[in-house]
């Protein structure tokens, strides 16, 4: 349909262009040749004083009127004549066309020709004047005529030139164009098929044109060709990609860098609990939330991953159900943004979790050996070193209180010696689980670090606390409140107690230890079961109203 357009609007042009010239070259021409026929028309009249002036010449010589008047009569007989007249030397009017009136159809002031008459015998006498003045209306329409005609052939000349300009440019140029085109429209890509070059045009730009196109569609053969291969090895991957994706023995997992999920394979599925049905109800966008124990923790290292582009790997423990606690080595990669993107918002955020449960059972089993008692449960003392510090460490930067409390059994040797090992155990057994019923599970440290000797960590809490002196005496009470043993019997032990307290006492844990075991040996010389402050003197077992106290300063 654009061809045909530009058919249309070669043919307007040339018409346009065509009416163009001949609107400037018809008025010229017709001017040019209504001037040359006025001139002809002169020269005509001129010729016809010329035929009669031997004529004339001889009647003017004779002064014979008659003969004169036959002549102007026959020259008036000329449609060019308007006018015909014969003067006297002197100049005066002799014989006229009609008299000495001037006809109607002749214009004043109109074009007159003229021819002296002269004596046959002297030359050099003039007898007369032969005069015709020119009918201007026939001059003027004779002239209007042959103008009018090559006017006409003129513009003709420019539109058949124009139309004939058409009809080449259509046969030679457009049409096979439009040829071309249809061949082009009809091609299917990749069919390998060319175009035909046409004879006429073998060796112009119509040719060369046709020959680019062939190049053009040879190229996109080609393109398509490699195309399809590409396609195909692409599809491959794809398939091995998915096979390897779904089948995978660690999750994977893509999100946006919003953190909502955009897929998982069925690992990750198995290892989150998340169900596909999650996301038409918007819960994608909490993935992370409900799929770890402590999601703040992945958030940072999503943050960590797009700030530095490193991988970023911890193990996280899972939301578990049914009571069980999964755990996986999660692997966090911020992959790159796309072209013209900045590089610290990237596309995705990938996400590849390995299930190591079985593994960090095992090293919080081990942990846990190593850092309790296995006859107590409690902590043992490298359990308690290493838990006393990090209460400290966290006291430090809120600015909170620690008191330590250092527990040795009173009269435990005697009944081991004298009811043997196993009743011992079973009295530390039950010293152990008084000591935790004391204190605050969530907070507190309780631990085994001797034979016979524990130790007490309370957190948020100063020398002058009561609840520190609420729980020295219910540690005195409870533990020193008869033990039942195998076969009905039941033995009592004591228990003397040093307190110290961070930061007055100390400001690490081996120094605060150092200081309540001073203050529990002062006990222990002063008279035992009772409890006293670092530096301090041993307190009495009990005041005037019945109950232990702890001195002032």
């Amino acid at each position: 349909m654009r061809l045909k357009r530009l058919q249309d609007g070669l043919l307007i042009a040339l018409l346009a262009a065509a009416s163009l010239l001949a609107g400037v070259a018809a008025p010229l021409a017709y001017w040019g040749a209504f001037n040359r026929a006025l001139s002809q028309g002169e020269d005509t009249l001129n010729g016809l004083l010329i035929a009669v002036e031997k004529t004339a010449t001889i009647g003017a010589y004779a002064g014979d009127a008659i003969l004169l008047q036959e002549v102007v009569d026959g020259l008036s007989l000329n449609p060019l004549a308007g006018f015909v007249e014969v003067r006297d030397p002197s100049g005066r009017p002799w014989v006229s066309s009609g008299g000495n009136n001037r006809p109607a159809q002749t214009d004043a002031g109109g074009q007159w020709v003229e021819r002296a008459l002269h004596s046959p015998f002297d030359r050099a006498e003039t007898t007369g004047t032969l005069r015709i003045e020119a009918n201007m209306a026939v001059l003027r329409a004779s002239a209007r005529a042959q103008a009018s005609v090559l006017a006409s052939i003129m513009l003709g000349q420019s539109l058949g030139v124009a139309l004939l300009l058409y009809l080449l440019a259509t046969r030679l140029v457009s049409r096979p164009i439009v040829q071309m085109a249809d061949r082009l429209r009809s091609m299917v890509p990749g069919s390998m098929k060319h175009l035909d070059v046409p004879p006429l045009h073998e060796h112009d730009e119509l040719g060369a044109l046709v020959r680019s196109a062939n190049t053009l569609l040879s190229n996109q053969d080609e393109a398509l060709q490699r195309e399809r291969v590409l396609r195909a090895e692409i599809a491959k991957l794809g398939a091995e990609y998915e096979t390897i994706f779904s089948a995978s023995s660690a999750g994977i997992f893509v999100m946006t860098r919003e953190m909502r999920l955009m897929h998982c394979n069925a690992r990750a599925r198995s290892l989150s609990g998340w169900v596909e049905a999650n996301a038409d109800t918007g819960a994608d966008a909490q993935f992370v939330d409900t799929t770890f124990a402590q999601p703040e923790i992945l958030r940072n290292m999503i943050r960590q991953a797009i700030v530095c582009g490193n991988t970023e790997a911890a193990d996280l423990a899972l939301r578990g159900s049914g009571g069980i606690t999964r755990w996986v080595h999660c692997l966090i990669t911020a992959r790159a943004a796309l072209q013209g993107h900045a590089a610290e918002t990237p596309a995705v955020i990938e996400g590849v979790m390995y299930d190591i449960t079985e593994r960090k059972q095992a090293e919080l089993a081990s942990r846990h050996r190593a850092e309790h008692d296995p006859l107590t449960g409690l902590n043992n003392r490298r359990g308690c070193d290493v838990t006393l510090a990090t209460i400290l460490d966290g006291a430090r930067s809120s600015g909170t209180s620690v008191c330590v409390l250092y527990l040795d059994l009173d009269g435990f040797k005697s009944i081991n010696d004298r009811y043997g090992h196993a009743s011992g155990d079973n009295v530390l057994m039950e010293v152990a689980r008084r000591i935790r019923t004391q204190v605050r599970r969530g907070s507190d440290l309780c631990a085994r670090v001797g034979g016979d000797e524990f130790l007490v960590a309370l957190c948020d809490t100063d020398e002058r606390s009561p609840h520190l002196c609420e729980s020295a005496s219910e540690l005195l009470a409870s533990v020193g409140a008869p033990i039942p043993l195998e076969g009905g019997l039941k033995v009592n032990v004591g228990v003397s107690i040093g307190i110290a307290c961070y930061p007055r006492h100390g400001q690490n844990a081996p120094a605060l230890v150092h200081s309540a075991d001073l203050a529990m040996y002062e006990v222990k010389r002063t008279g035992k079961h009772a409890f006293a402050m670092a530096f301090l003197p041993p307190l009495a077992e009990a005041d005037a109203t019945g109950g232990p106290h702890l001195p002032s300063d």
